[in-house]
């Protein structure tokens, strides 16, 4: 019992670091959340053919396009 009473307590320790961690991020994930759906609803609005053109995701699918092409070569 001594065992998992311990162990309860670790997690519980990085429980509440990750809480104060993510606290202290929500202000930035806001607004990296609401740019990102601003980029969408613009893309949809301008008919582009990828909604995700200039937008974290659009970002990353361009990075594994390079890197798998580079890969083949």
């Amino acid at each position: 019992m001594g065992l998992i009473t311990k162990g309860m307590g670790v997690v519980l320790k990085h429980v509440k670091k990750a809480g104060k961690r993510v606290k202290a991020d929500l202000p930035f994930a806001g607004i990296v959340g609401a740019t990102e759906v601003g980029r969408h609803g613009y893309n949809i609005a301008t008919g582009k053919k990828d909604i995700h053109e200039g937008t974290i995701t659009g970002i990353t699918k361009q990075i594994k396009k390079a890197i798998k092409k580079s890969k083949k070569k």
